[in-house]
């Protein structure tokens, strides 16, 4: 559907006008209804001419490798197990097949390049993954590209590439990608006790499928250098965290990055970062330079400020505009958000845009398909997608018309 100026929630679908910054109910069910995908969070989403398709995610002590399509307002079951916590089946390397299927898993990376879906990484009841998969979504077939379930890896020389480079398995990664190459920066490892946490910074060519390291630290819970706001440096890099956000304006040679979790699980960062492609550094924009658990600074709502920036959070909802950053709820030691921020390149100042100060919060559902007073629940963890200046998400963990948390479908 053509929704111009807007931008959509899907399970529970919530619409929200860019110009008027109001929500609408327009579809989905606030019970976690049958019919749809059970809920879920942590999945991974993506966005073809044949529909919205959805894969895995985590539902309570379950790992999920379903996949399914969203077509003409119906959701139908493509593949994957009806079960939890399955095996995959990796086939011979580099061949697609519909009898491929990767193993249950939550908190993987996906970019979409060219019509074809990648995916990477993610974690199970077995701990994380580092295989690296694409999917085709006319043909529906899985095809196994490079990694393995084992704890193997090679960072090789910085900068270089090789066929033998391959990142360590990790899961809760950002992600960007670009027409030739595919990125990733972070995420921990489950499955070391205790997990790991990393800043690393990967590419994938598209053109001779090889991974080169080419910022950070090869080894784990490594703090950041952060330099002077504003301005690039060879020795900046963000620290170790992983459920960051992450953004790219198509055509620029910028990677955007925002907050996370803290290696050691006790908060969450504020911060936001720019990785410059052509130079090859780290700039840190705004937030606080790793210290504490920051609150947020809202300002007036719809007002940019140079002192206004989003509270310590992970595991946010994100889309970009050409000249801006969009970033919604997210969570902080169990304290869930529903506000709505955009981040202007240009000035760089944020402005809160909508939601509530308040955390917490069950959803504002009113009459479906009519805009007003209607606000999505607080909410983490949400599978999100976007055609134009379309937003898309599905589920996540936190309200939707109930006091308690649950995993939204």
């Amino acid at each position: 559907m053509s929704l111009k100026g807007l931008t959509v929630f899907l399970g529970c679908i919530c619409i929200c006008s860019a110009q008027l910054s109001l929500w609408a109910w327009i579809g989905g069910f606030p019970d976690n209804s049958t019919y749809t995908p059970s809920g879920r969070q942590n999945g991974g989403v993506w966005y073809h001419s044949l529909g919205l398709f959805l894969f895995g995610g985590y539902q309570d002590g379950g790992y999920r490798n379903d996949l399914w399509l969203f077509t003409s307002g119906l959701w139908y079951w493509q593949g994957g197990s009806t079960s939890t916590n399955q095996p995959g089946v990796l086939g011979t390397q580099g061949t697609p097949s519909t009898s491929n299927i990767p193993a249950a898993r939550s908190n993987f990376g996906t970019w979409e390049s060219n019509g074809i879906t990648y995916l990477f990484g993610g974690s199970s009841v077995n701990g994380s993954f580092n295989e690296l998969w694409a999917f085709q979504p006319v043909q529906k077939t899985w095809t196994w590209i490079n990694g393995s379930n084992t704890d193997r890896s090679i960072y090789g020389s910085q900068g270089v590439a090789s066929s033998g480079n391959w990142p360590p398995r990790r899961d809760s990664l950002a992600t960007w990608s670009t027409p030739n190459a595919l990125y990733l920066f972070g995420g921990r490892d489950t499955t070391r006790t205790p997990f790991k946490v990393f800043n690393d910074l990967w590419m994938f060519s598209l053109v001779n499928a090889q991974w080169t390291w080419i910022s950070g630290s090869n080894r784990t819970d490594q703090t950041g250098f952060y330099g002077v706001q504003g301005t690039p440096d060879p020795r900046n890099s963000p620290g170790a965290r992983y459920s960051a956000t992450s953004w790219i304006i198509a055509g620029s040679d910028r990677l955007y990055l925002f907050g996370g979790r803290y290696p050691d699980d006790t908060g969450a960062f504020n911060d936001l970062w720019t990785y410059s492609l052509s130079s090859g550094l780290w700039t840190w924009l705004s937030g606080n330079n790793g210290s504490g658990n920051a609150w947020g600074s809202y300002g007036t709502r719809g007002v940019p400020s140079a002192t206004n920036v989003p509270g310590a959070r992970s595991s946010c909802s994100s889309w970009v505009t050409t000249n801006a950053l969009y970033l919604f709820g997210g969570v902080w030691n169990a304290v869930y958000n529903d506000d709505l921020w955009k981040y202007d390149v240009a000035s760089g100042m944020w402005v809160w845009i909508g939601g509530r100060q308040n955390s917490n919060q069950p959803g504002v559902y009113g009459p479906q398909g009519t805009f007003g007073m209607n606000l999505p629940g607080s909410r983490s963890a949400s599978m999100t997608w976007q055609t134009s200046d379309t937003m898309y998400t599905f589920g996540g963990y936190g309200y939707s018309t109930s006091a308690n948390p649950s995993n939204l479908n």
